[in-house]
């Protein structure tokens, strides 16, 4: 019944404070009934417990009130109940002090009423207008330890019980039953609400899961029941259907078997919450750690993204544009005859070498782009990529060039990143050769312990290293006035390639000495 229900409700119609607003408008509206027909010898004015303590009107109106509370949470709405509320209190309290006579329907509740409604009021206030959590918590069992009280001392009906608080001002005796139990349910509803704030957000939201073992599913059983067990038993005791050795036996009995269920069932509950909390956590601590590989990687692809457009930019606009104003100054120069055939055709070849500079730095990077996401690069062997990159640039090598290769130990590397990195130190190498030397490359490779050791030195023009240290490797840096056919990218691509096999790359060179590359690349096993 109760599942066919909270699928077909709001769940919130099932908590103790929705329920217990519903009784707190009933009795009191038929208190304030009784009292306007004259009829107050009944059950619900609590006359029939004690003729001297009947519930008034002046404490019904305050209940309805208190009531209107649980309907809303609009906090301007909630602040004028309250005070509302507590003007009552306080004319009530002025009446008293100056012993006003007032008419029967205007009397006034005792002290002890004035005080537990004040009393219950702040504790509205600190839950729903301030979080004032230990006021509250204060406040509200004082009001929850007097009206149980109240109610045993009703039920026990022993006399050292009832003279327990013997004031004439806080005699338990001058509250009826039916106030002391409308006081007593809402002290426990007022618990609940404080929770249900708490965690009411994240169950509207779906933030936390909600499954069999989410606390809130048992708020409506853990709060509402013992309303009920209580409720029920002081009505079937006033009514004359239960002894009143019975109903303390039912209440206690109650008590032991929540306190059982309490120990045991809800935080045996908590503890599966706790677990699916837990692994929920671990789940999202994983998928995190995953998104931000993915956000890496993305960032990666963007910066290589950008690179791409800047260096199609560079590479290929500025010898087109070249090319376009040589067009044109070619023309001209045949009419005026200011150049020879010679002297055009070389700037012409010098520009059509620059735009294939470019392009093979464009397919060089495409490649690269290509396999760095991969999980399975295609691999090559030093000795193959260093034939594969020899052929390439064949057409490039100067006279008299000498190579000498000394591969002591042939490791497989990504074929795009190892391919690259030759190509670049050989382009090099010849673009930056000396003008009457011939050139010189030495390449010696080795395996350590923990790294595969790549060394290549030639004996070109060499860089002023002292001079560009912190330009060396950044994008677009030419560092020879008289330098061939250039983009600039060469030694950025250079570290870029090696960074990416996670190794070092240091560069050693003197201007007219030559220079010494030294790559370090964290060897792992199974390559090779």
């Amino acid at each position: 019944m109760v599942s066919f229900l909270q699928k077909k409700l709001d769940s919130k119609l099932f908590f103790s404070f929705r329920f217990t607003a519903i009784i707190t408008l009933g009795m009191s509206l038929v208190n304030i009934y009784f009292w306007l027909t004259n009829n107050l010898q009944n059950f619900f004015t609590g006359y029939l417990t004690n003729p001297n303590a009947t519930m008034k009107i002046i404490t019904s109106l305050s209940f309805i009130l208190l009531a209107g509370v649980y309907f809303t949470n609009n906090k301007v709405r909630i602040k004028f109940l309250i005070s509302a509320g507590l003007i009552i209190q306080a004319l009530q309290v002025t009446a008293i002090l100056f012993k006003l006579k007032l008419p029967e329907l205007l009397a006034t509740s005792s002290i002890l009423s004035i005080c537990l409604f004040s009393l219950t009021y702040y504790s509205v206030y600190c839950i729903k207008i301030k979080r004032k959590k230990y006021q509250f918590l204060t406040s509200n069992s004082i009001v929850f330890i007097l009206s149980s009280f109240i109610i045993y001392n009703y039920l026990l009906d022993i006399d050292q019980t009832k003279r327990i608080i013997s004031s004439d001002l806080l005699n338990s005796e001058s509250i009826s039953w039916i106030t002391a139990m409308l006081f007593f349910i809402n002290a426990i509803s007022l618990y609940e609400v404080k929770l249900t704030k708490r965690i009411g957000g994240l169950y509207k939201n779906k933030i936390l899961p909600l499954k069999k073992c989410h606390p809130f599913n048992y708020f409506p059983y853990f709060f509402l029941i013992p309303i009920i067990i209580f409720w029920l038993a002081c009505m079937l005791t006033f009514s004359n259907y239960m002894s009143h050795t019975s109903s303390v036996f039912v209440i206690l009995l109650f008590l032991n078997i929540s306190i059982l269920i309490s120990m045991f069932l809800y935080s045996y509950r908590f503890m599966d919450f706790y677990a699916e909390i837990s692994s929920n956590t671990t789940k999202i601590h994983d998928n995190n750690i995953k998104l931000n590989i993915l956000n890496d990687e993305l960032k990666e692809s963007n910066k290589y993204l950008a690179d791409f457009a800047s260096i199609t930019s560079h590479n290929l606009r500025e010898p087109i544009v070249a090319l376009s104003e040589l067009c044109n100054f070619y023309e001209e120069s045949v009419k005026k005859r200011h150049l020879s055939q010679k002297e055009m055709r070389d700037m012409f070849k010098s520009n059509i070498q620059r735009l294939d500079v470019g392009l093979n730095a464009l397919i060089q990077y495409h490649e690269f782009i290509q396999d760095v996401n991969q999980k399975l690069p295609q691999k090559i062997s030093i000795v193959e990529s260093l034939e594969q990159t020899f052929e390439k640039l064949d057409n490039q090598k100067p006279e008299g060039t000498v190579v000498q290769a000394e591969i002591k130990n042939n490791i497989n590397l990504p074929k795009s990143h190892i391919n690259n990195i030759f190509y670049n130190l050989l382009s090099n190498s010849f673009k930056y050769k000396k003008t009457f030397e011939n050139l010189n490359i030495k390449i010696l490779a080795y395996k350590t312990k923990d790294s595969y050791n790549l060394l290549y030195k030639d004996n070109g023009i060499g860089i002023d290293v002292e001079n560009y240290k912190d330009e060396l490797f950044k994008q677009g840096r030419r560092f020879h006035k008289e330098s061939g056919p250039s983009n600039g990218y060469g030694l950025y691509y250079l570290k870029l390639y090696v960074t990416k096999l996670n190794g070092q790359i240091d560069l050693f060179s003197k201007v007219d000495k030559g220079t010494l590359f030294r790559i370090k690349l964290n060897y792992i096993n199974g390559n090779g």
